[in-house]
Protein backbone atom coordinates (compact mmCIF):
# COMPACT_ATOMS: atom_id res chain seq x y z
CA UNK A 1 0.00 0.00 0.00
CA UNK A 2 1.11 3.19 -0.81
CA UNK A 3 0.86 6.51 1.76
CA UNK A 4 -1.70 8.12 -0.56
CA UNK A 5 -4.16 5.17 0.39
CA UNK A 6 -5.72 6.30 3.33
CA UNK A 7 -6.31 9.83 1.96
CA UNK A 8 -7.76 7.91 -1.22
CA UNK A 9 -10.02 5.90 0.53
CA UNK A 10 -11.33 9.26 2.94
CA UNK A 11 -11.53 10.93 -0.54
CA UNK A 12 -13.72 8.15 -1.90
CA UNK A 13 -15.96 8.15 0.89
CA UNK A 14 -16.25 11.84 1.15
CA UNK A 15 -17.67 11.31 -2.42
CA UNK A 16 -20.27 8.46 -1.52
CA UNK A 17 -21.47 10.06 1.72
CA UNK A 18 -23.97 12.54 -0.09
CA UNK A 19 -25.16 9.44 -2.60
CA UNK A 20 -25.39 7.10 0.29
CA UNK A 21 -27.42 10.13 2.52
CA UNK A 22 -29.93 10.55 -0.63
CA UNK A 23 -30.76 7.41 -0.67
CA UNK A 24 -32.15 7.30 2.94
CA UNK A 25 -34.82 9.51 1.51
CA UNK A 26 -35.73 7.44 -0.86
CA UNK A 27 -36.84 4.58 1.94
CA UNK A 28 -40.26 6.08 3.38
CA UNK A 29 -40.94 7.29 6.55
CA UNK A 30 -42.37 4.46 9.34
CA UNK A 31 -45.70 6.38 10.18
CA UNK A 32 -46.34 7.91 13.30
CA UNK A 33 -49.01 5.81 14.77
CA UNK A 34 -49.32 8.51 17.99
CA UNK A 35 -49.67 11.51 16.32
CA UNK A 36 -52.98 11.00 15.75
CA UNK A 37 -52.73 14.33 13.66
CA UNK A 38 -56.63 14.21 12.41
CA UNK A 39 -57.62 14.53 16.47
CA UNK A 40 -58.05 18.60 17.35
CA UNK A 41 -60.34 18.29 20.37
CA UNK A 42 -61.40 15.79 23.42
CA UNK A 43 -64.41 15.34 25.39
CA UNK A 44 -63.97 13.17 28.47
CA UNK A 45 -65.58 12.32 31.92
CA UNK A 46 -64.33 10.42 35.21
CA UNK A 47 -66.94 7.40 35.28
CA UNK A 48 -65.33 6.02 38.07
CA UNK A 49 -65.30 9.15 40.08
CA UNK A 50 -69.08 8.33 40.40
CA UNK A 51 -68.48 6.04 42.47
CA UNK A 52 -67.08 8.11 45.73
CA UNK A 53 -69.14 11.00 44.40
CA UNK A 54 -66.57 12.83 42.42
CA UNK A 55 -67.33 13.85 39.20
CA UNK A 56 -66.11 15.67 36.22
CA UNK A 57 -66.06 16.56 32.72
CA UNK A 58 -63.40 18.20 30.30
CA UNK A 59 -63.09 19.85 26.85
CA UNK A 60 -60.28 20.14 25.19
CA UNK A 61 -58.97 21.85 21.77
CA UNK A 62 -55.16 21.91 20.48
CA UNK A 63 -54.07 25.31 20.03
CA UNK A 64 -51.15 24.60 18.64
CA UNK A 65 -49.19 21.54 18.53
CA UNK A 66 -47.42 21.51 21.72
CA UNK A 67 -50.71 23.90 23.54
CA UNK A 68 -54.17 23.09 24.06
CA UNK A 69 -56.64 24.97 25.96
CA UNK A 70 -60.04 23.82 27.69
CA UNK A 71 -62.23 23.98 30.33
CA UNK A 72 -63.31 21.89 32.93
CA UNK A 73 -65.94 21.57 35.71
CA UNK A 74 -66.14 19.01 38.81
CA UNK A 75 -68.39 18.37 41.70
CA UNK A 76 -66.82 16.62 45.19
CA UNK A 77 -68.95 16.45 47.97
CA UNK A 78 -69.94 19.80 48.20
CA UNK A 79 -68.41 21.94 46.28
CA UNK A 80 -68.72 22.93 42.26
CA UNK A 81 -65.68 23.96 40.41
CA UNK A 82 -65.66 25.43 37.09
CA UNK A 83 -61.83 26.28 35.57
CA UNK A 84 -60.64 27.32 31.95
CA UNK A 85 -57.16 25.83 31.65
CA UNK A 86 -53.40 25.74 29.04
CA UNK A 87 -52.09 22.46 28.53
CA UNK A 88 -48.30 22.46 27.50
CA UNK A 89 -47.26 19.14 25.68
CA UNK A 90 -43.31 19.19 25.70
CA UNK A 91 -43.72 16.16 22.95
CA UNK A 92 -45.02 18.74 20.88
CA UNK A 93 -48.22 16.46 20.42
CA UNK A 94 -50.78 18.26 22.15
CA UNK A 95 -53.95 15.99 23.65
CA UNK A 96 -51.32 12.90 23.60
CA UNK A 97 -48.59 12.46 25.88
CA UNK A 98 -46.81 14.33 29.24
CA UNK A 99 -48.64 17.69 29.96
CA UNK A 100 -48.32 20.72 32.46
CA UNK A 101 -50.94 22.78 32.94
CA UNK A 102 -52.46 26.26 34.31
CA UNK A 103 -55.99 26.91 35.32
CA UNK A 104 -58.02 29.83 36.78
CA UNK A 105 -61.57 29.56 38.00
CA UNK A 106 -64.94 29.84 40.81
CA UNK A 107 -65.28 27.06 43.16
CA UNK A 108 -68.82 27.18 44.73
CA UNK A 109 -69.45 26.42 48.36
CA UNK A 110 -72.66 25.85 49.44
CA UNK A 111 -73.86 28.48 52.12
CA UNK A 112 -69.99 29.87 52.07
CA UNK A 113 -69.99 31.63 48.72
CA UNK A 114 -68.33 31.34 45.56
CA UNK A 115 -64.21 31.91 45.52
CA UNK A 116 -61.45 32.53 42.94
CA UNK A 117 -58.77 30.11 42.19
CA UNK A 118 -55.39 29.15 40.58
CA UNK A 119 -53.60 26.06 40.47
CA UNK A 120 -51.53 23.89 38.05
CA UNK A 121 -52.05 20.13 37.09
CA UNK A 122 -50.19 17.55 35.36
CA UNK A 123 -51.66 14.92 33.18
CA UNK A 124 -51.42 12.25 30.78
CA UNK A 125 -53.16 11.79 27.72
CA UNK A 126 -53.85 9.24 25.01
CA UNK A 127 -55.88 9.04 21.52
CA UNK A 128 -55.84 5.19 21.52
CA UNK A 129 -56.96 3.54 18.45
CA UNK A 130 -59.07 6.49 16.00
CA UNK A 131 -60.92 8.34 18.83
CA UNK A 132 -60.91 6.76 22.18
CA UNK A 133 -59.40 9.43 24.59
CA UNK A 134 -58.01 8.43 28.19
CA UNK A 135 -56.05 11.12 30.24
CA UNK A 136 -55.00 10.98 34.03
CA UNK A 137 -54.09 13.68 35.99
CA UNK A 138 -53.37 15.48 39.31
CA UNK A 139 -53.48 18.99 40.49
CA UNK A 140 -53.70 21.22 43.07
CA UNK A 141 -56.23 24.70 42.83
CA UNK A 142 -55.91 27.59 45.86
CA UNK A 143 -58.58 29.64 46.56
CA UNK A 144 -58.48 33.38 46.78
CA UNK A 145 -60.16 35.06 50.19
CA UNK A 146 -60.75 32.43 52.03
CA UNK A 147 -61.72 32.48 55.43
CA UNK A 148 -60.06 29.49 56.32
CA UNK A 149 -62.85 29.45 59.89
CA UNK A 150 -65.68 29.39 57.38
CA UNK A 151 -64.45 26.76 54.59
CA UNK A 152 -62.43 23.86 55.01
CA UNK A 153 -60.44 23.91 52.20
CA UNK A 154 -58.27 26.35 51.25
CA UNK A 155 -56.42 24.38 48.73
CA UNK A 156 -58.30 21.86 46.50
CA UNK A 157 -56.59 18.71 45.26
CA UNK A 158 -57.89 17.77 41.54
CA UNK A 159 -57.80 14.26 40.35
CA UNK A 160 -58.61 13.01 36.54
CA UNK A 161 -59.17 9.49 35.02
CA UNK A 162 -61.25 10.31 32.33
CA UNK A 163 -62.64 8.65 29.24
CA UNK A 164 -64.04 9.79 25.98
CA UNK A 165 -63.93 10.78 22.37
CA UNK A 166 -61.08 12.41 20.70
CA UNK A 167 -62.66 14.07 17.19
Amino acid sequence: MSNHTPAALVLAALIALPSVAGAQSLVPPIPDQTSHAGVAQQISANPVGLLIDLFNIDYERRATDSVSIGVGGSTFERYLNGDVYVRFYPSGRALNGLAFGVKVGLTQVPDQGSYFGYGFDVNKSSILGKHFYFGYGFGLKRLVGVDKNDVDLEYIPTLRLNVGIGF
